[in-house]
């Protein structure tokens, strides 16, 4: 039994994730007026045990989906503690608000023995497979880059939003950012080399260097009107090869008509902790990391 803490994307995209997954799930009653409200879900509303409050969900469920805030993830860890020690926790990235309180968060887990898995939904999609394949076979020489552009919907549509305020676990570099640093960490990469802002910290240039790999570029704008997430590989030869030019990173895993939310899918094997990598201790300090060494270059800007 699974049970979700989070109204937000805890319910557009958790929520069918799991019922997709033919899972059981447990709720506050509090949640259903925003599930029968939603189109892409209220058709779940009857396959949910609806609880009277959270703590009922934390007693009778076996694992544990906190799809809030960063902030608000660290304090919920450490309040909780006596329903969370026997349960399997699916957290959001960033873990916490800062650096220092994430490493005291995994450090937490890995004292009570807490399996956990954090949504670094990347390392789901095809296009990360493909290029951890293509990584091993390219030389030093060669130069990969990732363009990440789009226009996040609260600064679209103008909505005051942590997502925006740094010391709440948001910014480039926190909330968005870091799903590709964990893609990095994957690829074998562990230091940031070189960081540029641009608008306010909306456009962002990082480079990612590795003894034995190809340097990797990354570039996001997350306040564009275009759309794009592309990786280009160019070899010593100066010939480009293309790993994958798409809308969005998750396209290629939406659901016919746009049914429900593009990472869907990703969660669904994020649910079924598909990924050994995200299930070990050590992977997951290596993020915070790396997450650490873009901050420390930060300081020197």
């Amino acid at each position: 039994m699974y049970t979700i803490i989070g109204k937000g994307f805890g319910l557009y995209g958790y929520l069918p994730a799991i019922c997709l997954n033919k899972a059981e799930l447990t709720l506050p009653i509090k949640y259903k007026i925003t599930v029968d409200s939603r189109k892409d879900i209220f058709g779940f509303s009857d396959k949910i045990t609806w609880s009277d409050n959270i703590k009922d969900c934390l007693i009778n469920s076996e694992k544990v989906v906190l799809a809030i805030p960063p902030k608000e993830q660290f304090n919920f860890i450490l309040e909780n503690k006596e329903f969370l020690s026997n349960k399997i926790l699916f957290l959001e990235k960033p873990l916490a608000d800062n650096t220092k309180n994430s490493y005291s968060v995994l450090n937490f887990l890995k004292v009570k023995k807490i399996k956990f898995c954090i949504n670094y939904s990347f390392l789901y999609i095809n296009w990360h497979k493909k290029l951890k394949r293509k990584i091993c076979i390219l030389n030093k020489t060669d130069k990969i880059t990732i363009t990440w552009k789009f226009h996040a919907f609260h600064k679209k549509y103008k909505i005051n939003s942590w997502k925006d305020d740094v010391s709440a676990g948001g910014g480039t570099i926190k909330f968005y950012a870091i799903h590709l640093l964990a893609s990095l960490v994957d690829f074998g990469y562990e230091i940031c080399n070189y960081i540029r802002h641009k608008d306010n910290k909306n456009i962002l240039k990082l480079k990612f260097c590795n003894k034995n790999k190809p340097d990797i570029i990354v570039n996001i704008d997350i306040k564009t009107n275009s759309n794009l997430f592309s990786i280009n590989v160019e070899r010593k030869s100066k010939d480009l090869e293309s790993i994958c030019n798409l809308e969005n990173p998750f396209m290629e895993h939406s659901f016919p008509n746009n049914r429900y939310d593009t990472r869907v899918r990703a969660l669904q094997q994020h649910l079924k902790m598909k990924n050994s990598s995200l299930n070990k201790l050590s992977y997951n300090f290596k993020v915070i990391k790396l997450w650490e060494s873009i901050e420390t270059l930060e300081k020197k800007i």
